[in-house]
């Protein structure tokens, strides 16, 4: 759950969510951003995690659109 994760981590997984689903700005450069800033705040292990729940919801967004 994402109580498990610190409050960076978290932070950085509400603001990419809210920018794939509310912002025009290009899915795949949300998903970057987010990397990059998981990449200087967290381990490898969370940066992966966050990867995969931006994919996921990066892809179910393009499916419904």
């Amino acid at each position: 759950t994402i109580d498990r994760l610190g409050n960076t981590d978290q932070s950085i997984i509400r603001m990419a969510i809210y920018e794939l689903l509310y912002t025009k700005t290009p899915g795949i450069v949300v998903i970057n951003e987010a990397i990059e800033l998981a990449k200087s705040f967290s381990d490898d292990d969370v940066k992966n995690m966050i990867n995969g729940i931006l994919d996921k919801i990066y892809k179910d967004k393009v499916d419904h659109e």
